[in-house]
């Protein structure tokens, strides 16, 4: 599979978003502020799903890592891709 890497404006704005003002997205010496998480507990795979085993657990925590980073003003989330559940 190959790797594309598109400019955030030639992803956004077909779909009628404009692109958010975010110092990590510029090319500049500029701070941005980073929340990062990396999930201890035990994890569940089958051949449809890898993620939490414990869905709605992890659904109460992430949802309090989104608000506070809303708070916090941080500008990046950071989580395993399998930890951030998707409804």
């Amino acid at each position: 599979m190959a790797f594309v890497i598109r400019a955030v404006e030639d992803v956004l704005l077909p779909r009628g978003l404009e692109s958010p003002d975010l110092a990590v997205l510029q090319a500049t010496h500029q701070s941005y502020r980073a929340l990062l998480l990396q999930p201890g507990g035990p994890i569940y795979a089958d051949s449809t799903r890898i993620g939490p085993l414990d869905v709605a657990a992890a659904q109460l925590r992430s949802d309090f890592l989104l608000k506070m980073a809303t708070e916090r003003g941080d500008q990046l989330v950071i989580t395993p891709e399998y930890y951030l559940p998707v409804a």
